[in-house]
């Protein structure tokens, strides 16, 4: 029987909270779509660590495990040494544990997601948009008393058009944060300029519910392969980029949806989306943990790395695996997030109204 105490790195009379935190951090670190060099080894792990948070989170299933861990004898030690848990115990399966610990239940889903449907008002909303960018309006973004507040979770929101999303399996729902990356080629004199070549989005459950390839408006001088991992057959027959555009904004437009990302200003402007998305609804771990650590901008490499233990970007980039990685980011410190920008932005009451002020 295996030591569950050891695999998360927790005592005996740690609280489920703590026990919590440790799965979330080692179940980051082992999670198979974060360990690409090693896919079986960090499957027979990630399994061993959902089954230890499954035990000693469970009542009835830590006392029966305790039973046999507490009994140090020699007889005790080889008894635990041999017992099959798996017999006594209904383990669920690895990956929907971890869905629900990481991004909550269905129930939340249904609650803050957003299925699909049709909606001519989004329609109406991208066009004003975009006509609103073809005439260079000002970068002001929008005022903070048109938002709702974080609070407002439950607020219905637009339903989306969107047939690249299946909203017929729980784990492509579209929900209340959305996380996303671009990868991007150079045009122009020395491909110095960037433009759009692949945008990805996951949703809070690291799902990849969107990822298309496009094809530039201008010829391509320079595909940045090594990083970007663009080659020219990618984006031969890609998608147009109106399209893209399109159906991107459709998904990240909502009133009540987050987008969670990375220097998510460069993949807004290669989207040409930068002045639509308010301030307000952005979680940028760029920002967020260059405030926290208190120096330069961090890499979404290293942040990965060192917080959730786990290595991204050793070579190509892949745009599916950095949205999930900002999204684990910003899950795994969620609490403490969201709470700062409560505190930036409260509710006051003003002659009888509500206004938002910020501190």
């Amino acid at each position: 029987m295996i030591d569950y105490y050891k695999v998360l790195g927790v005592k005996k009379d740690s609280s489920k909270s703590k026990i919590k935190k440790a799965f979330r951090q080692f179940g980051f670190k082992w999670h198979p779509d974060m360990r690409t060099d090693n896919k079986d080894e960090a499957k027979r792990r990630f399994q061993k660590i959902c089954e230890a948070y499954e035990v000693l989170t469970n009542d009835r299933y830590k006392k029966v495990y305790d039973s046999y861990y507490e009994d140090r004898s020699v007889e005790g030690k080889k008894k635990f040494s041999t017992i099959n848990l798996n017999s006594q115990f209904n383990f669920r399966i690895p990956e929907e544990l971890f869905r629900e610990t990481f991004g909550g239940n269905k129930r939340n889903v249904e609650r803050d997601g957003f299925h699909n449907g049709s909606n001519e008002k989004s329609n109406e909303n991208y066009d004003k948009s975009h006509d609103r960018l073809n005439e260079n309006y000002s970068n002001e973004p929008d005022k903070q008393s048109d938002e709702p507040s974080i609070d407002q979770s439950n607020q219905k929101a637009n339903e989306t058009v969107d047939e690249n999303v299946n909203s017929k399996d729980p784990n492509n729902l579209l929900t209340r944060a959305i996380g996303m990356d671009c990868e991007m080629v150079g045009v122009g004199e020395q491909g110095k300029q960037s433009v759009l070549a692949r945008v990805s989005l996951v949703n809070q459950f690291g799902n990849c519910i969107y990822d298309k390839y496009v094809k530039p408006l201008e010829p391509v001088t320079d595909y940045r392969t090594s990083v970007s991992g663009i080659r020219p057959e990618d984006i031969a027959n890609g998608e147009d980029f109106k399209t893209v555009q399109k159906e991107v904004y459709d998904i990240v437009s909502p009133k009540n949806r987050i987008l969670v990302g990375h220097a998510l200003r460069n993949d807004l402007r290669v989207l040409i989306l930068d002045h639509i998305i308010p301030k307000s609804r952005i979680r940028d771990t760029a920002i967020y943990f260059k405030k926290m650590l208190k120096g330069k901008t961090p890499s979404l490499k290293r942040l990965t790395s060192q917080l959730l233990g786990a290595n991204i970007q050793c070579g190509e980039h892949d745009s599916v695996q950095d949205a999930k990685a900002a999204m684990m980011l910003y899950t795994m410190y969620k609490k403490k997030w969201e709470n700062g920008i409560k505190g930036k932005h409260k509710l006051t009451r003003k002659n009888g109204k509500s206004i938002e002020n910020e501190n």
